[in-house]
């Protein structure tokens, strides 16, 4: 992945042919350097740098915490060649780009998780060679047309609202996402890291699904529902990759073949055995899914939010989250491979408004699927954490 060889630190004087691509990220919410001491980050200009060295991001927006944030991002890239090799009735292919784009995308896709905001690619804005070169134009740089561009996608912004009490006192209500004091240093070191580590290219297909999901969530959040899914599948399927259930759980599973093999008059010993081996090339994916999840999630998931509307009745208890993984995905599969859509609760927490089909569910007492911003938290963290374990787990380097 392109995006690796960027984040990858060259060896020393390995700077030929590298060109550094500028892009305008924006940002559906606020980010600023935590790590400064000020008493007014706003004001600061030394907050608005997140990233510096190889890779570089900074916010530009006037002022600061303009809705959506506008950032800076600076990527190296060198030409590269991809090659189709011919088939029967296709010719080699054969094509040279620098992949600056392809960089810039999942780096944002990779930040959109780490910081928990979305984050999108708005435009390329330049290309500067890193060695002067010769040029007609007499300018340094190669200037990108912006004006046709399609901007990226962005949420949009939360009105305030007024709360009426009982008692008729009134009081504004800010339902925007707090500010983010991004930690600038375990941010670079964690991007750094991220080449060397064995999962690096399942981090960023995770991290793609999970962007998708993200520009998804406010105007389709049952295609959101099944980016999450899918994200935190592909997740289980490398966490979890040596996963074997014990054997009891693979004859409860076959227990169809189990009874029958008694019903055949085979003893308990066969009839396992015979059940255990019909279990043979299953994937155990439903059973990895709800393990990883719960593995990698902490405490954090059941403290308050401080990017979407949490609404009490609509979120699980902590002693069902085990059962509601399951239905998560029992339902990803009958909207897959039946076609059934996902109740309507699964819409609620982008805003303030509640479909009255969900609220009619909530407060019948009806079983119901939580909320798509719900489960993103849960797929955030697990990503996060299961990043972290793999940090972890690199060599010292001295």
């Amino acid at each position: 992945m392109y995006v690796l060889d960027a984040l990858r630190e060259p060896s020393t004087g390995a700077t030929a042919g590298v060109e550094l691509g500028e892009f305008r990220l924006l940002c559906s919410g606020i980010l600023y350097n935590g790590t400064v001491v000020t008493h007014d980050w706003t004001k600061s200009d030394v907050c608005r740098s997140l990233l510096r060295a190889r890779i570089v991001l900074y916010v530009v927006s006037q002022p600061t915490d303009s809705y959506p944030q506008e950032l800076l991002l600076r990527v190296p890239a060198t030409l590269v060649t991809e090659e189709q090799p011919a088939g029967a009735n296709v010719p080699r292919v054969s094509k040279m780009f620098s992949p600056h784009r392809e960089i810039a995308d999942d780096l944002a896709a990779l930040l959109t998780v780490l910081l928990r905001r979305l984050i999108t690619v708005h435009s390329h804005v330049r290309t500067t060679p890193t060695e002067p070169v010769p040029s007609a134009s007499g300018l340094q740089d190669y200037p990108q047309p912006i004006a046709s561009v399609r901007p990226g996608v962005t949420w949009r912004r939360r009105p305030l609202g007024v709360l009426t009490t009982a008692d008729g006192q009134q009081e504004l209500d800010d339902s925007a996402s707090a500010p983010v004091a991004v930690d600038v240093n375990w941010l670079s070191s964690v991007l750094a890291a991220l080449p060397s580590m064995d999962a690096a290219n399942t981090i960023v297909a995770c991290a793609r699904l999970y962007s998708e999901g993200m520009q998804l969530i406010e105007e389709r959040p049952e295609m959101a529902y099944q980016m999450f899914i899918a994200a935190a599948e592909t997740l289980a399927g490398e966490a979890l990759k040596a996963y074997s259930p014990t054997d009891d759980e693979k004859v409860r599973a076959k227990g169809k073949v189990y009874d029958r093999a008694i019903q055949l008059g085979l003893d308990e010993s066969a009839a396992r055995e015979l059940a255990i081996v019909a279990t043979h090339g299953m994937s155990w994916t439903s059973k990895k899914f709800q393990r990883c999840l719960q593995q990698y999630t902490d405490d954090r998931l059941w403290q308050k939010d401080d990017l979407f509307i949490t609404i009490e009745p609509f979120l699980p208890k902590k002693s069902d989250f085990k059962r509601v993984l399951g239905d998560i995905y029992h339902s990803r599969s009958s909207a897959l491979h039946a076609g059934r859509s996902f109740p309507a609760s699964v819409g609620v927490g982008t805003s303030a408004w509640v479909p009255i089909d969900a609220m009619v569910a909530a407060f019948s007492g009806e079983r119901q699927l939580p909320p798509v911003t719900w489960f993103e938290r849960v797929v955030q963290l697990a990503l996060v954490s299961y990043l972290e374990e793999q940090r972890a787990a690199q060599p010292k380097t001295s």
